[in-house]
């Protein structure tokens, strides 16, 4: 099963902001850069199916690469962000940013932790690797959810998950693989299925 999960293009805000689950508008290259992705994408359409943030600006993008029979899942939103959405990192200032970070357990605030990110992208990917929708499959979704899945797979702590750059429009690759049946007949101790990262920001 290959899975390619594309972030969004570029917004139209204040790039000082962290704007979270906030429904923020997508900037006026949407088209141009949309078009972009696609074409990066080419060899592996159609998709057999097609998984979106709520977002407006991921949904948008999965409309346009593929509009047939599009699921919204809320568990591939981006970061909740609570009293810190749509503030400015001066305001936050880096240090407590820096600090809630690296501290992925309760912070005392009415927010997310990348954790609980981790922990509803886990529990995305573990139902989609159950119901098996297809060989082909589109997601389209943030930089923090796919920080998130980056280190759900190459079990990089989460608070080195800002090591990996996320350009909008950039695309990771996932591949999901299951050894024939007469292989786990053979060393059932040995193999289990496994997910791999076959490249990120193509």
């Amino acid at each position: 099963m290959d899975i390619l999960i594309a972030r969004h293009t570029r917004v139209s805000h204040d790039p000082n902001l962290l704007y979270g689950t906030t429904d923020i508008p997508l900037a006026d290259t949407f088209l141009i850069e949309a078009a972009a992705v696609k074409k990066r994408l080419e060899k592996w359409f159609p998709f057999d199916k097609v998984y979106s943030s709520p977002l407006t600006r991921a949904y948008k993008l999965a409309q346009y690469l593929q509009d047939e029979e599009i699921t919204q899942d809320d568990r591939l939103k981006e970061i909740e962000f609570g009293p810190w959405e749509m503030v400015s990192w001066q305001e936050i200032g880096l240090e407590n940013f820096s600090s809630w970070v690296k501290d992925v357990k309760e912070n005392g605030l009415p927010m997310e932790t990348y954790k609980d990110v981790t922990t509803r992208l886990k529990s995305f990917f573990d139902e989609l690797i159950e119901k098996k929708p297809g060989e082909k499959i589109l997601i389209t979704t943030h930089s923090g959810p796919i920080r998130c899945i980056l280190a759900l797979y190459s079990g990089t702590p989460l608070s080195n998950i800002f090591q990996y750059r996320i350009d909008y429009g950039g695309i990771l690759h996932l591949e999901y693989e299951r050894f024939s049946e007469s292989d786990y007949q053979k060393y059932p101790d040995v193999l289990l299925p496994k997910m791999s990262i076959m490249g990120y920001n193509l």
